[in-house]
């Protein structure tokens, strides 16, 4: 038997017969090799207030929200959690197919109809237990172990000018490590960190936009890769993602 995944996943929901079955559904459908634990909230600003006593730790793998919810509705919800930059896949659900449009406006993992959920949720959550082992099985130690940093946590490594130093930039933090940047290299053995100009390591996943000089990633840096070195970055970036 393989090693149990563990999820945390929040059910924002105001309906309370709704809230029991949406729990029960996620328990029965994961039972089996992947261990769950659920948060269950009747509104958004609860939930919210929750996130903010949590802080900077844990947060839930999972978010299944309702759409139609008093006060703040999960799209907003949605965009707000996406615009603090909280990571979490979003699961919206709906008795209302014309909601359909703005959950993929804010790339939601999934939209599901209520009166599809028995059919549609378990699949929904067993790709994501999948999706999250993935990830979570890349990853390296930086500073003598003392720091696991995931391959998809990693922004962009990057030279400390004048030092020995380089930096993994994170959207929580910077790490720094006495390693030289070939070396990071190597060690990541993946295709998906291609360099940016002479001293940036870069996540292809952080790519959010290319111009005619510089690279854009989703924690607002900009990096510089001149007009010579900009198609090269463009191929690998698209071989990457037809790849993938």
């Amino acid at each position: 038997m393989g090693e149990y995944m563990h999820l945390t996943i929040a059910i924002i929901e105001d309906e309370q017969p709704a809230h029991e079955r949406i729990g029960e559904l996620v328990i029965q459908e994961l039972s089996g090799e992947t261990e769950v634990y659920i948060e269950k909230y009747e509104d958004a600003e609860r939930f919210l207030k929750a996130l903010e006593e949590k802080k900077d730790t844990a947060y839930p793998d999972v978010v299944i929200s309702d759409i139609d919810l008093p006060g703040m509705n999960g799209i907003e919800l949605g965009a707000k959690l996406k615009g603090d930059g909280i990571e979490t896949y979003l699961v919206f659900l709906t008795s209302f197919a014309e909601f359909a449009a703005d959950s993929y406006i804010l790339e939601a993992y999934q939209y599901i109809l209520k009166r599809d959920m028995k059919d549609r949720l378990g699949d929904v959550l067993r790709g994501i237990a999948r999706e999250k082992k993935t990830s979570e099985q890349d990853f390296l130690w930086v500073g003598d172990h003392e720091k696991k940093l995931f391959y998809k946590d990693i922004i962009c490594v990057s030279k400390v000018k004048g030092q020995k130093y380089s930096e993994y930039r994170t959207k929580k933090k910077v790490y720094r490590e006495r390693m030289p940047l070939f070396q990071i290299q190597e060690q990541l053995g993946t295709d998906a960190f291609i360099m940016v100009g002479r001293s940036c390591l870069v996540n292809i996943e952080h790519i959010v936009g290319i111009s005619a000089e510089l690279v854009q990633l989703d924690n607002g840096d900009v990096i510089g890769a001149g007009r010579e070195l900009i198609w090269e970055v463009k191929q690998k970036v698209t071989a990457y993602w037809r790849k993938n």
